[in-house]
Formats: C-alpha cells, sequence, structure tokens
C-alpha cells in the first residue's frame, strides 16, 4: 500500500531541498508575517524586515531539516522572536555604553 504525501509534507520536503520554488512560496506565506511580529517587539519596521531577511538567509545556508510544518513555522516564529530581543538588547547595551563613555569623557574634561 502506498501512503500519499500530503501538499505540506511535499512543500516541507521542497524546504529541506532548498527548491528556490518553494522557498519563494515560503517567502509569500511568512515573509510579512514575521516582518509584523518583529515590529510589534522592536518598534521599527525597517529593522524588522532586515531582520527577518537575515533569519531566511541563514536558514537557506544552514542545514537544518524540518520534518513538518508546524515545526518549521514555530522554528521562523521563536527564531524572530529571539532575533528581535537580542536586538532590541544590544542596542540598549550600545547605547548605555556610549553614554557611560560621553559621561566619563565630561568629567574627565575631555571632549570628543
Amino acid at each position: 500500500m502506498e501512503v500519499k504525501r500530503t501538499e505540506t509534507e511535499d512543500f516541507v520536503t521542497r524546504i529541506n531541498g532548498k527548491d528556490p520554488a518553494a522557498w519563494e512560496e515560503l517567502y509569500v506565506r511568512y515573509y510579512k508575517a514575521l516582518c509584523s511580529y518583529s515590529a510589534s517587539l522592536m518598534g521599527s519596521p525597517a529593522t524588522a524586515e532586515d531582520l527577518v531577511q537575515e533569519l531566511l538567509l541563514k536558514l537557506w545556508q544552514s542545514d537544518r531539516i524540518f520534518s513538518v510544518l508546524p515545526e518549521l513555522t514555530a522554528y521562523l516564529y521563536r527564531s524572530v522572536y529571539h532575533n528581535s530581543l537580542a536586538y532590541r538588547r544590544d542596542c540598549t547595551n550600545r547605547e548605555s555604553l556610549l553614554r557611560n563613555l560621553h559621561e566619563r569623557n565630561l568629567q574627565e574634561g575631555c571632549t570628543p
């Protein structure tokens, strides 16, 4: 008895195989929603687009394999969540470091 593959199983197999048409479909299915989700976490639509594009590029370059569509979907949203929060944290740390450096320069009588 032959088991018929579902459309979503075929889609995931094509994603795993780096099929360009499947990746275009992935982009159509997820890009706007992922950008919107990231922007809601970060407050910056332009930065959110950059983060999502970076995620998709890294995924394309990786050897990561998914067994089912919900696993792929969860991975995308979880990665966007973590990448967005990491970006916010890094920006906050950078701003704090620059502020502290500026304050130290002012206290020492240096001007940048």
